[in-house]
């Protein structure tokens, strides 16, 4: 028999096939909030202070007013409240914080709600991908390098048309490219290239999201005396790049086994991967 999934909005757990938003809401009709996803292990998140920080910063920037009961030890009983409810102890979880209210452009109120999403899945630790992702280049629509930008927004539209595309080319991922023609994130996750020894992602002035795990992981090789730089990454970086992998708080990190033409070897990657799961396990 199946079990009934259930949410969490605004505190309160309902089923999850239950209508919650009409047609003139502000989520509904403007994608107006801002969501993290996050990784739920052995019945704890993982990372959930690095997570509320950004919640917090984003909802400052889109003038958000937070639930009162929503700090940060708020944000992580809520969380873990619905793992609970539904009897998960390992989830993909996705926490959406959305304007309440009504008003066309212009909200009426800017006090915000939240809605948690949980689906169980089988792994508790982070797993690397055995076989490499096969990946090309989104070129259609272009990403802005503003502090808009780096923020996990409800209105992902990019992300959607970039998806398509890598299934219509049949690809595992693919790569978007800022205003400047700089690679600046993969379609759902953010980038990190070896080249030369160096280990190096996009920094924050090139439209990246600002991703929880790319933190960690920055963290972490840091960690293991790998030399880290946030710098610009060029087509021609990623042609001769040695190794390429991508990373975000769901899946942690996965391992790029081509790029166009080019293929790489992965050897950091396992080695950073140990370590995020040392991680999560003290």
């Amino acid at each position: 028999m199946t079990r009934t999934a259930f949410i969490n909005l605004n505190g309160e757990i309902i089923s999850a096939g239950e209508k919650i938003f009409a047609a003139d809401d502000r989520l509904t009709r403007y994608g107006d909030g801002l969501f993290e996803s996050i990784r739920a292990i052995n019945g704890a998140i993982p990372f959930w202070q690095e997570h509320y920080e950004r919640l917090f910063h984003g909802a400052k920037l889109l003038n958000l007013i937070l639930p009162a009961n929503l700090d940060a030890n708020g944000f992580r009983e809520q969380l873990v409240y619905l793992l609970k409810s539904n009897g998960y102890q390992n989830a993909r979880m996705r926490f959406v914080l959305f304007r309440q209210g009504k008003g066309l452009y212009l909200p009426n109120k800017n006090e915000a709600g939240y809605l948690i999403e949980a689906v169980e899945i089988p792994e508790n630790s982070f797993v690397l991908n055995i076989n490499g992702l096969q990946t090309g280049l989104y070129t259609e629509h272009f990403k802005s390098c503003d502090s808009l930008s780096s923020l996990k927004t409800n209105n992902s539209l990019i992300y959607v048309l970039a998806s398509i595309y890598r299934q219509n080319q049949k690809l595992d991922e693919v790569f978007l490219i800022n205003q400047k023609g700089l690679i600046c994130e993969s379609s759902s996750a953010n980038l990190f290239i070896v080249k030369n020894d160096e280990l190096i992602t996009p920094s924050d002035s090139q439209g990246c999201i600002m991703g929880v795990m790319r933190r960690i992981i920055i963290t972490l090789a840091k960690k293991l005396n790998l030399h880290v730089s946030e710098d610009c990454i060029h087509l021609n970086d990623m042609e001769e790049a040695s190794e390429v992998f991508i990373t975000n708080a769901s899946m942690g990190i996965q391992w790029v086994s081509s790029f166009r033409n080019h293929v790489y070897d992965t050897e950091k990657a396992p080695l950073i991967n140990l370590e995020l799961n040392k991680l999560i396990t003290k």
